[in-house]
This record gives structure tokens, C-alpha cells and sequence, in this order.
């Protein structure tokens, strides 16, 4: 949502308003859009509608937001992170550099020892332990591994950098290295 849609989110604070029976002043009304900017204007009018029909009093900012984004719980982003790290193992190898679209991933593989030592390791309920563990850890943390090295880049020679996520799988880099860029573990 963009200031272009401030007059139209104003008319959907208005039926809340009506809705509840609750007067809304400038001071409220900019501090939903403050909060709900980030959202596009029509998921925030099925929100409202939702909560219309589902609630009796006047919703908060945060009620507006879990309707418009359900919250998923850390460990089921986690093993959603987890069911990528086992694909890309299994499609690419640890010979293959990755950049996976979760950086948390580069950091749990980074703890966990490299991508060639979990390439390597056969997953089991121990290893998706540590791997949750550490992507809890490591969640909020706004500093990642940019990608993960593999064996050919590490060695110098010719290499790919495969993206992993919400895009499709896709070669984004050919190249060598000049100077070894990727930290040796």
C-alpha cells in the first residue's frame, strides 16, 4: 500500500469505525497505516471483512495482521528451510556452490561444519535436531553467509552458484575466482 491508497484506507477504517461503533481520530488512523503499510490494500480489506464477521469488538493492528499473514511457527519454517538443505543435497552435491533464498540456511550450514561436511553426512533425526536448533538460533540474526562455497569453487576452478528457494533452481553465476573468496572451514 502506497500513499495513492491513503483515501481508500481511510474509508475501510470508516466501516470499522461504523462497524464497532468506535470513533477513529487522525492520530489512530495513522497509526494502522503506519503499521499496515507494508501489506497490499486489498489482502487489508479481506482482513477487515474477516474480522467483521468473526469478531465482536474493534480489532488491533496486530488482529489485522495475523489475518492477512497466518503465523507459522519458528519450527515450521524450520523444517521448511530443512526440506530445502535435504533437495539441494540431493540434486546438487557439495561440488556445487548454493544460495538458498533462506540466508538462515547459510548459517545453520556453516554451524553445522561446511556444505561439503553436511553434503557428505547422511540426514538423520540427530542432524535435523541440530539443524532446527540452530535456525532458531540463528533466525533473528540480520547477518548471514551471502552463499554457500562448494568443493570446485573452494578448489578454483570453474564453478556455479545454484539459487535455492522461492525461485526456481537457476545457474546465476559461471565463473573462477581470481582469489578464493570462500572461508575454508
Amino acid at each position: 500500500m502506497d500513499n495513492k491508497d491513503l483515501p481508500e484506507f481511510s474509508k475501510v477504517m470508516a466501516v470499522l469505525s461504523t462497524t464497532y461503533e468506535k470513533t477513529t481520530s487522525e492520530e489512530l488512523l495513522s497509526i494502522y497505516y503506519d503499521v499496515l503499510k507494508q501489506f497490499p490494500l486489498d489482502d487489508i480489506k479481506s482482513a477487515v471483512g474477516n474480522h467483521i464477521q468473526t469478531s465482536k469488538f474493534f480489532p488491533k493492528p496486530s488482529e489485522i495482521i495475523a489475518l492477512i499473514k497466518p503465523l507459522e511457527t519458528i519450527e515450521i519454517i524450520a523444517d521448511k528451510a530443512w526440506n530445502q538443505l535435504l533437495k539441494a543435497i540431493s540434486k546438487h552435491g557439495y561440488y556445487d556452490s548454493v544460495e538458498f533464498v533462506d540466508k538462515v540456511i547459510h548459517s545453520c550450514i556453516l554451524a553445522m561444519g561446511g556444505w561439503m561436511q553436511v553434503s557428505d553426512r547422511m540426514p538423520d533425526t540427530w542432524m535435523h535436531k541440530d539443524f532446527v536448533n540452530f535456525y532458531r538460533s540463528y533466525y533473528n540474526s540480520p547477518n548471514h553467509a551471502d552463499r554457500i562455497c562448494g568443493w570446485i569453487e573452494k578448489n578454483g576452478g570453474l564453478f556455479n552458484v545454484v539459487k535455492i528457494g522461492d525461485t526456481s533452481n537457476q545457474y546465476l553465476i559461471h565463473g573462477r575466482l581470481k582469489a578464493n573468496l570462500c572461508k575454508v572451514l
